[in-house]
């Protein structure tokens, strides 16, 4: 490497002219507009899948405690993945603007993605592109429907915010880099480059290879790379290191809680990154068969030619690029593919990811890879249009239909994210024997009471589990053991309480430690007369979950039932302890108290109920009898309520 700086510099640009400026806002006013035509469904479309475990139900995003509550956001005990810039901003939008109303968060993906555009346009004309095709290139990234994914989906706000500020560094890098030898204004654009850098990685790591981009796109720009250019990007390394750290001590430590997500080995990591990136080039180029959940890859037999064979390919196209590197086209595409691999480094599965799990690859991966492809495409347009006007003319109708295709393919795919049952339908039309799909398509059709329906998917997904051999967890079992439990819950809302029992036992089997399951299994037996075999089942529940009035309640009843009264009035206090308003448990209360001779208290406990439900039956005749029993000094008949 050398010290010497190449102390060319390029002429200044001459100012716009009108015309000009009209025809940039012109070309980002279409951009825009075919933006949000293309996402139109998406603006129509509810939460799904992790939308619940992101913003809806997260209780570090419903916390009202204040606007202090946003340092809360950035300390380490965050789950699954570490955002803090992300859930701040969900944080404000859910509590100052949209609420538990999905079409502003909606709103705000394409609104980031469509920046996102804008700001690949300004880098494109920086990296030497002319306007024109500058502007092709951001037009393919935004209508392109391998980024549906991420902007459909309210939870991959990951992807949508962390990538205007990724885009804005870059810009800034390039800017810095031309006001080299200016002083203050280097530093200023500089500076920014590294705060925007920064800000990206918190809203998500993916960008966390831009550093090593960075010097890729100043060797290519330069012919070499200084020792100069190096520390320049040294802070950004730092930046890298830190928050790459701290997210895989997360996806460790929290996101998959310790779980072993691949068992293969490095050479077969190796094989199958190479694999990826091929599969990821297919999907941009012909994006036809997306699905939101690929079917998951076995670990590559490495002693095979096939295991090699894209990673090959690869190394082949890299080796002749490189022969070929005094032709300008072959170090831009050289270039390119060398930026495309850098970037996609985090998820080719050289670190693991806990959704990894069940796949080791996924569209929203490549968001932060995607540009640039299709910046080569662009790039490769505008060399094939220099051979005078009729290739430029096939040029530019071949662009204008891609153009088309890709919006049109893009609206169509958006409409599979308009609610959970529409989205796992769409996942099981390409992937039908993914065990998450199906399982999630019969946990939603359970939760909709469509429970005829939900149980075939639901038992296939018991057979796609049973085929596999995991790793004995308890984070994995817990998750593994929803079919069983939902196919116990859709059996007892037809009535099938057998086959219900059997598969509340089956989910006991795969998750010992299931208190749904244990206090389902625990009610369903209670309901059918058998409460010694009931007893058990809620005392391990209570054991488990001694937080759930419901449990509480179960077991006071059947002890109730049983005859062991001072356990039974012990198990209501805890109920009314953790919800005093619960109405069933007071009557019961009541009726304990009552057997005991304690009529006074049990009267207390009638009327606490009536103060719920004044027209309560149960209670109005329970706490008549106690009235009645008190003035013959007798013990009263009282009536329990059923669970």
């Amino acid at each position: 490497m050398s010290d010497r700086a190449n102390t060319a510099k390029p002429p200044p640009p001459a100012a716009p002219s009108r015309r000009q400026r009209v025809t940039t806002l012109l070309a980002a006013a279409l951009l825009l507009t075919a933006t949000w035509a293309a996402y139109s469904p998406a603006l129509r479309a509810g939460f799904i899948w992790d939308d619940g475990v992101f913003l809806t139900t997260n209780p570090h995003i419903q916390s009202n405690t204040g606007p202090w509550h946003f340092w809360k956001l950035w300390g380490p005990d965050r789950p699954s993945d570490y955002f803090p810039l992300t859930s701040s901003m969900l944080w404000m939008e859910w509590h100052w603007l949209w609420g538990d109303s999905p079409t502003g968060y909606h709103s705000v993906n394409v609104a980031l993605h469509t920046i996102s555009a804008l700001l690949l346009w300004a880098v494109l004309r920086k990296l030497g592109l002319p306007g024109v095709w500058a502007w092709l290139g951001a037009m393919l990234f935004a209508l392109h429907p391998v980024n549906v994914e991420s902007v459909a989906w309210i939870t991959e706000r990951k992807n949508t915010l962390s990538m205007p500020l990724l885009l804005a560094s870059l810009w800034c890098w390039l800017r810095s880099e031309e006001a080299d030898g200016q002083g203050a204004a280097a530093r200023r654009w500089y500076t920014g480059a590294l705060g925007l850098f920064v800000l990206s990685l918190l809203a998500k790591t993916a960008g966390v290879t831009l550093p090593l981009t960075l010097l890729t796109i100043t060797a290519w720009r330069r012919g070499r790379m200084t020792r100069r250019d190096i520390r320049r990007a040294a802070p950004f390394f730092l930046a890298s290191a830190v928050l790459g750290v701290i997210t895989v001590w997360y996806q460790f430590h929290i996101a998959s809680g310790g779980l072993q997500v691949r068992s293969d080995g490095a050479l077969s990591r190796l094989a199958i990154a190479g694999r990826a990136v091929l599969f990821y080039l297919g999907n941009i180029l012909w994006p036809m068969n997306l699905c939101a959940a690929y079917p998951q890859w076995p670990a590559a037999a490495v002693d095979t030619a096939a295991a090699w064979a894209p990673l090959a390919v690869l190394a082949a196209a890299c080796i002749t690029l490189a022969v070929l590197r005094r032709r300008k086209w072959a170090r831009v595409t050289l270039t390119g593919i060398a930026v495309f691999v850098v970037m996609l480094l985090p998820v080719l599965g050289f670190i693991n990811i806990s959704y990894m799990y069940y796949t080791l690859v996924a569209d929203r991966w490549q968001y932060v890879a995607i540009p640039v492809p299709l910046a080569l495409l662009a790039a490769g347009a505008e060399m094939l249009a220099r051979h005078g006007r009729t290739a430029r003319t096939v040029i530019w109708c071949a662009a204008a239909a891609a153009v088309l295709w890709l919006g049109g393919l893009t609206w169509r795919y958006a409409h599979a994210y308009h609610d959970s049952e529409t989205f796992w339908r769409t996942v099981l039309a390409t992937n039908p024997d993914s065990w998450q799909a199906n399982n999630n398509l019969g946990t939603e059709l359970v939760r909709h009471q469509n429970f005829s329906e939900a149980i075939p998917y639901l038992q296939r997904a018991v057979h796609i589990d049973l085929l596999k051999s995991e790793p004995h967890h308890i984070h994995i079992d817990l998750l593994k053991s929803e079919p069983y439990y939902n196919l116990g819950v859709a059996y007892a809302a037809i009535g099938d309480r057998a086959s219900a029992l059997h598969w509340y036992t089956r989910t006991l089997r795969v998750s010992p430690q299931n208190s749904l399951a244990l206090a389902a299994a625990g009610t369903l037996l209670m309901d059918m007369d058998r409460n010694i075999e009931a007893l058990p089942y809620l005392e391990k529940a209570v054991a488990v979950a001694p937080d759930s009035a419901r449990t509480q309640f179960n077991l006071g009843s059947v002890l109730s039932l049983m005859g062991q009264l001072n356990r039974a009035v012990e198990c209501f206090h805890k109920a009314l302890t953790l919800d005093p308003d619960y109405l069933l448990a007071h009557n019961n209360l009541g009726v304990a108290l009552a057997q005991l001779g304690r009529i006074d208290e049990a009267a207390a406990q009638f009327r606490e109920a009536l103060r719920i439900d004044p027209h309560n039956r149960d209670a109005i005749e329970n706490l008549t009898n106690a009235e009645l029993a008190k003035i013959r000094h007798a013990v009263p008949t009282t009536k329990p309520t059923t669970p």
